[in-house]
């Protein structure tokens, strides 16, 4: 572990002498023993995600309240309510 700036520009040196794919492999490595999951995990919960992002980021919209349940948005050309379960997961 360097201690300063300059032997840590050092110790970088070193390593892209002695193996310059070093940081490529480790941050491999990590990343193949990642087991956290996310939305591979849970298909339902992103595609359930992606409807309600993508329906409420389209332009025409103006969010009104939420209610701890539902948020509520209206449709600037109709004047129509819409709600969409709140987003609380």
């Amino acid at each position: 572990m360097s201690g300063s700036k300059s032997t840590g520009l050092k110790a970088a040196r070193t390593i892209k002498v002695r193996d310059p794919d070093f940081h490529k492999r480790i941050g491999a490595t990590g990343g193949r023993n990642g087991n956290t999951g996310g939305f591979a995990a849970r298909p339902d919960l992103a595609k359930t995600a992606g409807k309600t992002g993508g329906s409420r980021s389209k332009r025409g919209y103006k969010y009104i309240k939420d209610d701890g349940v539902y948020a509520y948005y209206q449709k600037i050309a109709t004047g129509e309510e819409v709600k969409y379960v709140s987003s609380t997961w």
